[in-house]
């Protein structure tokens, strides 16, 4: 009798511990405004503003149609405490994503570039730190950004390689900085992923109108235990016969921006080269005078 009594008895606190920790599974997939909080205040110093000085070229059929001097901000993620940041390369060569969508749909005499003259990172403190851009993967629409000198000190930073996952339907919070115009304020909305890509590689599939602005492009996303899930870039999809060519919004992994992040700071992937200045066309001859 007393034996039945035991079992029972450790029948009900084992059901308890399940309801328990489900209803903290349940609290956790909610992700209360006190928990996003708590979310944010972990990783707000290494979300940074990249501000960039650029010059855009045009051309069709191989003369130059215009250029066009602009200045802009992005969101970086600084990954490591060298200040070594990713940005999505879109937000700072949006030259590269124009091109490519335009030669998708048959525009090959049209050739759009992005120079960068100067960019900078912006960090929370407010110093600005002269920097270049070392890499660019256009497959992934992902770039890095470095310090053109080392940091007085070690800068905050996001670890990547311990990132999380996520489920369709699961909310995760998306952290960004707006611009010079809004004193580079902290933006944090809580998102659903509205679904999941498996090839050719996973990514997570953002839900219609979160991307509001270029300053979400790069933007970091996190995950409901705090950790990164990865950040918020763009998907190219090519056209294929009657299909036309889209453009995605999407979270790529954490983890994989590690990998690639780990390969540049060891040199696997070779530092890019300052681009040369693109000469301007020559003037027009002077006419011969009429006779």
């Amino acid at each position: 009798m007393e034996y039945a009594m035991t079992r029972k008895a450790l029948g009900i606190a084992a059901l308890a511990a399940a309801f328990a920790t489900a209803a903290l599974q349940m609290a956790q997939a909610e992700l209360t405004p006190e928990a996003a909080r708590q979310v944010l205040a972990g990783v707000e110093g290494a979300v940074v503003s990249v501000r960039i000085q650029s010059r855009t070229i045009m051309t069709m059929e191989g003369r130059e149609s215009s250029r066009e001097e602009s200045e802009s901000e992005a969101t970086g993620c600084v990954v490591n405490a060298k200040g070594l940041t990713a940005v999505s390369l879109s937000a700072v060569d949006p030259g590269s994503l124009y091109s490519d969508l335009m030669k998708s749909t048959g525009g090959d005499g049209f050739d759009m570039r992005t120079e960068i003259t100067d960019i900078k990172l912006r960090l929370p403190d407010g110093k600005e730190v002269a920097a270049e851009v070392a890499v660019r993967d256009r497959d992934l629409d992902l770039a890095f950004v470095s310090p053109k000198t080392p940091l007085s000190a070690p800068a905050a930073f996001v670890d990547l390689a311990a990132g999380t996952e996520a489920q369709i339907l699961d909310q995760v919070v998306l952290v960004w900085r707006l611009g010079k115009q809004n004193s580079w304020a902290t933006v944090a909305q809580k998102r659903d992923i509205a679904g999941v890509l498996t090839r050719p590689r996973k990514m997570y599939l953002m839900e219609a109108g979160s991307m509001g602005s270029e300053e979400q492009l790069g933007c970091l996303a996190l995950g409901a235990d705090g950790k990164a899930l990865g950040m918020q870039l763009l998907r190219k999809v090519p056209g294929a016969g009657k299909d036309r060519p889209q453009v995605l919004l999407v979270i790529l992994p954490a983890k994989e921006i590690a990998a690639i992040a780990k390969q540049v700071e060891s040199g696997a992937v070779p530092a890019e080269k300052p681009a040369e200045p693109a000469a301007k066309p020559p003037a027009p001859a002077p006419k011969a005078p009429a006779k």
